[in-house]
């Protein structure tokens, strides 16, 4: 029974594989993650699911990603009205993100 909880646990974080872990506090935003601009936020990792939250934003907009999953080093953008298909590559210490969305802006991340 205790094995099945430990492999559970495992499989919740991206099909039991490893994710980047992004360092949790203050982070810049800019492109389709900043809502065009250069915003700042607070983004918050939850290692055990590969998720993360963003909020605290500089500026009340509502085109800014409220947060995200990791698969790896792979981060997928989560918000309602943020551009469709917006993914990016962590860097391997999870300080910084640099990607794009599927109708071609660009986004990038970083920690500070």
């Amino acid at each position: 029974m205790r094995w099945t909880a430990v492999i559970a646990a495992l499989a919740a974080c991206n099909g039991g594989g490893d994710c980047t872990e992004l360092a949790s506090g203050g982070w810049t935003t800019d492109g389709a993650a900043g809502g065009g601009m250069e915003m700042t936020g607070t983004l918050t990792m939850d290692a055990k699911t590969c998720t993360f939250t963003m909020t605290d934003w500089s500026m009340a907009m509502t085109n800014l990603p409220d947060g995200g999953t990791v698969d790896g080093d792979q981060v997928t953008l989560s918000g309602a009205d943020i551009p469709v298909g917006c993914v990016g590559t962590a860097s391997e210490d999870g300080t910084s993100v640099e990607g794009a969305c599927e109708d071609g802006s660009a986004f990038s991340m970083h920690q500070g």
